[in-house]
């Protein structure tokens, strides 16, 4: 199940209907701020299904949640993962699951994920391609398979026939273009983890188009974390940029503040505004926003925005 949450106390309900027996996290970043106030906030409200696991169950999150003092204090084991193998817990209940990647040809041109887990001194997994972030989240999800007692080969099976879901992570091909959709949502760490695997996966293109779109739910400090998030993205001046919604304008200045005389930056109130131009673009093309963008309208409805899904 996942327990999905915009508010405080949402996650209260949700763990009392839930009672898991493996609890789950795999981040805490800025997300629906507007009402959970602070990063502090997300944790406190996250880690509440983390603390409905019995003793007897097992709580698995990602390093980073440590940084949030709540994540130190559960009554179940935990497993940390971390590409740190050197990583110092602060309870006894905690163990540290170091990983570390491999370049491999296999799958795709995918990663080889290596992992030293608490019941596998060692297993190796060959994953198609995929964001940093993904990776992260499969290796949270083979923990959970190899704590059930499922057969590394059984796991390797499965990762093997992964496909990414509609619109989370899709390159779609048409004849004078390559997308990547990943427009089903957005915040600031899906943003810059899915543009990163845009940028590397795109190494060498001549021609690039990032579409950004407003990210919803970030409260009063919307404006000054999408422009935060912009001079983060791995954007080059040789790059176009469009950014959609109401915080365009900000994503643009955050663009610009690193390229001062960046000449292809453009803001659009929405989507719409953009149909005309999105006919005329080439190339590698990078779309990301929030639900409410609707970003996936851009390949509806005309023959250059359809294409083979691959």
């Amino acid at each position: 199940f996942e327990a999905g949450i915009d508010r405080p106390g949402e996650m209260d309900i949700l763990a009392d209907m839930l009672r898991p027996d493996i609890g789950v996290v795999t981040l805490v970043a800025e997300a629906h701020l507007e009402r959970l106030g602070s990063l502090d906030g997300v944790a406190r409200e996250k880690v509440k299904l983390l603390k409905s696991v019995p003793p007897e169950g097992l709580a698995i999150f990602p390093a980073g949640c440590l940084q949030y003092e709540v994540f130190n204090s559960l009554d179940c084991p935990s497993w940390v993962v971390t590409r740190d193998p050197e990583l110092n817990l602060e309870s006894v209940q905690q163990t540290r699951v170091p990983y570390w990647t491999e370049t491999t040809n296999v799958n795709y041109g995918g990663v080889r994920v290596c992992i030293s887990g608490p019941l596998r001194s060692l297993s190796k997994f060959d994953l198609p391609s995929m964001s940093e972030g993904m990776i992260e989240n499969s290796i949270l999800a083979i923990l959970v398979a190899q704590y059930l007692e499922i057969s590394d080969s059984d796991i390797q099976e499965r990762l093997a026939d992964w496909q990414a879901a509609d619109q989370r992570g899709q390159w779609v091909e048409s004849a004078d273009r390559r997308v990547y959709v990943d427009c089903y949502n957005a915040n600031p760490a899906s943003m810059l983890d899915s543009a990163r695997f845009f940028d590397a996966a795109t190494t060498g293109s001549t021609d690039r188009t990032f579409i950004i779109g407003t990210m919803n739910e970030l409260g009063n400090e919307a404006a000054e974390i999408h422009r935060g998030v912009a001079k983060q993205l791995p954007v080059l001046a040789s790059d176009t940029v469009c950014c959609v919604g109401v915080e365009a304008n900000a994503i643009c200045q955050g663009i610009l503040d690193i390229y001062p005389d960046h000449e292809s930056v453009q803001a659009y109130a929405e989507v719409g505004d953009l149909l005309e131009d999105w006919k005329r673009m080439q190339g590698d093309i990078f779309l990301k926003g929030s639900r409410s963008i609707r970003l996936e309208r851009l390949l509806e409805g005309s023959s250059q925005g359809e294409g083979a899904v691959c």
